[in-house]
């Protein structure tokens, strides 16, 4: 199968759990298909990392097989033959679906919605109570289900999502593909630092600022009321001035972080207040497959299929999430529990060995999914050469003016 992918940018594996699982499934995708990538905006990051960063992601991509083209979506879309075209996120996909119906009508189009954002979105108006919030949700909303609506396939990362997709479009066609994870083996707890907390996001995401915010203004100090010693690390890329300045005798900030299990291995407990969200968390499931222990919320937990209070535990106030650190840090049989079947949950379930075959699965099937069809009219529409048709809307425009 020819495979055409395309992303709003290069896969950062290091900085963000969507990019890291992009990544893996890019990874997988290559060793059975002819993928291609094609992304819209190198340049954006560039600007953001610096061109030797970028050009390393460029490396580690095509490392796996990927070919990465220099062509840009609309230019790889209009110059190949492809057997399906998969659009990373729903943004990606603007003004291209039309184009891929046009230029490629047997093309299967799938899109990866990686979460669903109008959900998170929902969740954050309702949460803040802001008109402002609210409309934006509502914008988001529309624009995401006429994408959905558009392709052949869409894939959910979690069955809370696939069932959100169906409750709003019943005819959509879906899959589901979750996080995936490298899981080392199974460690001794000894090394950890005494009653050190980790909490790990990329802060472009703002659920990440949120609970960051949360966790050391409402939690934190509940938990020093018990555990005097009890210290946070923030780690992740892009910290903005409000999670920097968290930084105190209590609280480091390193920022970026470009490998993460040194953090994983020195902390006794993975934090992950989030209080609105949607999709998989990757810093949940990062943290049991380094087999330390994890006390979330359930928007944290969401679609895994924990059984809480076995392999993870929750809290949903300030007083209840607390309470579950501190249970951690104080009672060692618990802790041996959680951290080893978290980790055995992972390695179960969402490791590259457990999710490879379903995935290689979905996407063989893909060649058996009809494509839609562009409507004639656009069909003739989109034959008229640009000049043209920019030379009839100008005649149109002047008609209808007085």
């Amino acid at each position: 199968m020819k495979l055409l992918v395309i992303a709003p940018a290069l896969p950062m594996p290091d900085r963000t759990s969507g990019d890291y699982r992009f990544f893996q499934l890019l990874r997988l995708l290559a060793g059975r298909f002819d993928v291609r990538l094609s992304v819209h905006a190198v340049s954006g990051q560039q600007r953001l990392f610096g061109a030797a960063a970028v050009a390393e992601y460029l490396i580690q991509t095509r490392g796996i097989g990927v070919e990465v083209l220099s062509a840009t979506p609309l230019e790889a879309v209009q110059a190949g033959n492809y057997d399906a075209v998969l659009f990373e996120f729903y943004t990606a996909a603007r003004g291209l679906i039309e184009e891929v119906r046009f230029r490629c009508p047997a093309a299967v189009v799938v899109v990866d919605s990686v979460d669903v954002h109008f959900s998170r979105e929902l969740l954050k108006a309702r949460m803040t109570n802001n008109p402002a919030d609210l409309a934006e949700a509502l914008d988001i909303k529309a624009e995401e289900l006429a994408c959905y609506r558009a392709a052949d396939l869409v894939i959910a990362v979690t069955a809370q999502d696939q069932e959100r997709l169906h409750s709003e479009l019943p005819a959509v066609r879906t899959a589901i593909i979750p996080n995936l994870h490298e899981v080392p083996a199974f460690s001794s707890a000894i090394g950890r630092v005494a009653n050190q907390l980790l909490f790990v996001g990329g802060f472009r995401f703002r659920p990440n600022v949120d609970a960051a915010l949360y966790f050391t203004s409402e939690i934190l100090p509940l938990i020093r009321t018990v555990i005097p010693d009890a210290r946070l690390v923030i780690a992740g890329e892009s910290p903005p001035p409000e999670v920097l300045q968290l930084a105190c005798d209590m609280v480091t900030v390193p920022g970026y972080v470009p490998d993460l299990a040194a953090c994983y291995r020195e902390a006794s407990v993975s934090v992950a207040p989030l209080r609105y969200g949607g999709g998989m968390k990757g810093k949940v499931g990062e943290a049991m497959a380094h087999g330390l222990p994890v006390v979330t919320t359930s928007v944290g937990a969401e679609g895994f299929g924990f059984s809480l209070g076995r392999n993870v535990l929750v809290g949903d106030t300030a007083e209840a999430f607390a309470a579950a650190v501190i249970s951690l840090l104080t009672n060692r049989p618990l802790y041996d529990q959680i951290r080893y079947a978290g980790w055995q949950f992972i390695r179960d379930h969402y490791s590259l060995d457990a999710v490879a075959a379903p995935v290689l699965s979905i996407f063989a099937g893909v060649a058996d999914i009809p494509a839609q069809r562009l409507p004639l009219y656009m069909r003739i529409y989109k034959s008229i050469p640009i000049s043209i048709r920019r030379r009839l809307w100008g005649m149109r425009r002047g008609r209808s003016e007085p």
